[in-house]
């Protein structure tokens, strides 16, 4: 079975995949799109396959700051301590509130908002987690990838595919 998450990513993810993995010589992927620091503001997060020559992490993060002047480029490696909770909506594809301004709520009766330090989901939903550049369900046991191989640019939303290798926190997700 197939599981789609779907992304609201503030840049064209495979066009900074692609200049990051010419430049660092190494593969850049896409992980997702969510605030790490300063609230309320959304950082695509991506990963080096290995490590760079020079670069200590593989997680980095690009945004635009606060006023939206100019784009900033982090050191990303605290996404892999942050859970980020995801719902599926209306058709079955896997969402998640990008920052702490934002809701989603579905027909369905699901919904996911918040941010990283505080994050509101339900009725159905799980936890999820970046692990070495893929977004991993950690309230399954074994834990599961759910999403993040190429990620192919349509319109403003990016869809990850992968096979769901495990058990969801509820069987009827």
């Amino acid at each position: 079975m197939k599981s789609n998450i779907i992304h609201h990513p503030v840049f064209e993810t495979k066009l900074i995949s692609d200049y990051y993995t010419e430049k660092d010589g190494v593969v850049v992927l896409y992980v997702c799109t969510t605030e790490l620091g300063p609230d309320n503001i959304p950082v695509d997060i991506f990963y080096r396959r290995k490590k760079a020559k020079g670069i200590e992490s593989r997680y980095f993060g690009l945004f635009y700051s606060d006023q939206g002047e100019a784009m900033i480029l982090e050191d990303a490696a605290r996404i892999t301590e942050l859970e980020i909770p995801m719902v599926k909506d209306d058709d079955g594809n896997y969402r998640y509130s990008r920052q702490e301004s934002e809701r989603l709520d579905f027909a369905n009766g699901n919904f996911v908002a918040g941010g990283r330090k505080v994050s509101y989901y339900g009725p159905k939903g799980i936890l999820t987690k970046a692990i070495k550049g893929k977004m991993i369900q950690v309230n399954a046991e074994p834990p599961a990838e759910i999403g993040n191989e190429e990620a192919s640019q349509k319109d403003e939303e990016v869809i990850s595919y992968a096979e769901l290798e495990g058990p969801t926190s509820d069987p009827a997700l």
